[in-house]
C-alpha cells in the first residue's frame, strides 16, 4: 500500500427557498493510500488533522474525479502529527514489551488524545487493562475497538491475537465472544477466528456454540487438526454428560 498524502474535496450544499435561497461550497480534507492501481483508500481527518474514521475504498476514476492534492497541509499540520502520533505509539510499545504497563498506558493514552480510533493504541490499552486486572476499563476499551473495523484488519494481527488472548485468560468470556464475533462477520472464511471464539464459548460452558464454531473452522480446513482434536473432546464430554444423566442410569 502506497501513502499518496492530504487531498481535499470539495461538495457544495443549499439552504433555504426562495429569496434566502443560499449555495455554499465546504472543503474536506481526507488522507489517501492507494492499495491497487485501481483501488484508492480514502479516510477523513479529524480536528487533530490526522487521518481517523471509517476507511473507504474507491476506484481510480472516482478518486481522480473527486480529490485535489494538499501537499502543503500534509507538510504543514498531517505529516509532522502523524510522525508524534507514531512516536507515542513506538515509546508505548517500549514500555509494553518490557511490562512497564502504567508507562505504557500513559504513552498509549497521549495517542488516543490525538486519535480516539488508532486500532494499536486501544489493543494494546486493551491487552494492559486485562493484564492489570481493571475490569471496567476492559470494557470500556473493548466498546471502542468494536466500534472500529481498522482494530480488525490484516495489518494489526499480531496485536489483535494478543488482546484477545488476554481478554480470555483474564475470564472476559462475554466481551471476548463479542469481539471474535465482530472479527467473523468482518471475515467468516478465517478458521482460526472460529476456532478462537469456540474456545472462548467453552470457557464459558457453552459447549454447543463452541462445538457449532469447531465444525465450521474444520469445514473451511480439513487439516486443522487442532480444531479436530479439540472437536473430538468436546464430543466425549458431552457424550458422558448424556450417559451420566438420572434416565440413563439403572
Amino acid at each position: 500500500m502506497f501513502v499518496l498524502g492530504v487531498y481535499s474535496k470539495k461538495t457544495s450544499s443549499t439552504a433555504g427557498t426562495g429569496e434566502s435561497f443560499s449555495r455554499y461550497a465546504q472543503k474536506t480534507y481526507w488522507f489517501i493510500r492507494r492499495r491497487k492501481d485501481d483501488e484508492y483508500e480514502v479516510q477523513p481527518l479529524n480536528d487533530h488533522a490526522l487521518p481517523s474514521g471509517i476507511v473507504t475504498v474507491i476506484s481510480k476514476g472516482q478518486f481522480i474525479k473527486q480529490f485535489a492534492p494538499e501537499p502543503e497541509y500534509f507538510e504543514r499540520k498531517t505529516g509532522p502529527l502523524l510522525k508524534r502520533l507514531q512516536k507515542k505509539l513506538d515509546l508505548g510499545e517500549k514500555y509494553f514489551t518490557k511490562e512497564n504497563f502504567d508507562q505504557a498506558e500513559q504513552e498509549f493514552l497521549k495517542a488516543i488524545s490525538l486519535d480516539d480510533t488508532n486500532a494499536k493504541a486501544n489493543l494494546r490499552l486493551g491487552s494492559i487493562y486485562c493484564r492489570k486486572g481493571q475490569h471496567e476499563h476492559v470494557r470500556a476499551t473493548i466498546k471502542r475497538i468494536l466500534s472500529n473495523d481498522a482494530a480488525f484488519r490484516e495489518d494489526e494481527r499480531h496485536l489483535f491475537n494478543e488482546f484477545g488472548i488476554d481478554l480470555r485468560k483474564a475470564k472476559h468470556y462475554k466481551e471476548s465472544v463479542a469481539y471474535y464475533n465482530k472479527a467473523i462477520a468482518l471475515n467468516n472464511k478465517d478458521e482460526h477466528l472460529h476456532f478462537n471464539i469456540a474456545r472462548a464459548f467453552f470457557e464459558s460452558g457453552q459447549l454447543e456454540a463452541c462445538e457449532e464454531h469447531l465444525k465450521k473452522a474444520l469445514d473451511l480446513n480439513a487439516a486443522f487438526n487442532e480444531a479436530a482434536r479439540f472437536l473430538q473432546y468436546i464430543d466425549q464430554k458431552t457424550n458422558g454428560d448424556r450417559q451420566n444423566t438420572p434416565e440413563n442410569q439403572s
